[in-house]
Formats: C-alpha cells, structure tokens, sequence
C-alpha cells in the first residue's frame, strides 16, 4: 500500500485535526501542538500507516499563505508521523465555530447523545450553523 494521501482511500473528516495549530509569537509561523483524546490516538496510527487525509478545523483561523507545518523532530505523539500533505484545515469563522461546535455540538447534540436531556440546548440559529 502506498504512504501518500493521494492514493489512499481512507479519509477522516472530525470536528478537529488532530492537533492543534499555534503561533509562534516572534515571527507568526505556526506549530503543532498534540491534541490528547481517545479519536487522535485510536486513528492517528492507522492514518500515518495508510497514508491517508484528515479534514478537520485547525483550531485557528488560517491565512491563504499559511501552510501546515511538519510535526517537530522531536514529538512522539501518535500524530508525529502524519505529514503536510495528509491533512486538509477547513477554516470557520469565529461566529460558526461559536454556532455549530459550542452550539449545536456540545450545547445540543452532547448532551442528548450522552443521556442527560436535561442539559440539552434547542436553539434554530445553532441547528442552521450545524447544517
């Protein structure tokens, strides 16, 4: 099986990459930091073997020019070996995100799928950001 994301059939699309994206202060480049959580470590392996694309926000707001670093030579996090060109950032802007993840996602759709209705958020403007 090939290592490239172009030949590979297995795409993951999550809320999230799987790290995050920062920026260094002294020149505004950007950084990988890892991202913990039971998805990143469960798949993350399987996405270096295969080679495959995940799409997902990168957790800022990304310029044209900006382009997804390389993991640092010394992280040993199980995204390590996802490279560049096997991750797909969807920008959102701050409204959306606001909308459709703190919204919908963990206002609404959490907390139902998770028993605890009582918690539970309806509200239109976060279904229609969800859509």
């Amino acid at each position: 099986m090939s290592t490239s994301a172009d030949s590979s059939s297995l795409i993951v699309v999550s809320n999230r990459l799987p790290f995050v994206l920062r920026r260094h202060e002294h020149d505004n480049s950007l950084y990988r930091k890892p991202s913990a959580g039971g998805l990143v470590t469960a798949v993350a392996p399987v996405m270096v073997q295969a080679g495959g694309l995940w799409v997902g926000w990168p957790g800022i707001h990304l310029n044209e020019d900006d382009k997804i670093p390389e993991s640092d030579l010394d992280d040993t996090s199980p995204t390590a070996g996802l490279k560049s060109k096997q991750i797909l950032p969807i920008n959102l802007e701050r409204e959306d995100h606001e909308l459709y993840y703190n919204g919908c996602c963990n206002a609404t759709l959490w907390p139902l799928f998770h028993s605890m209705t009582d918690r539970t958020i309806f509200n239109e403007k976060f279904w229609l950001a969800y859509r």
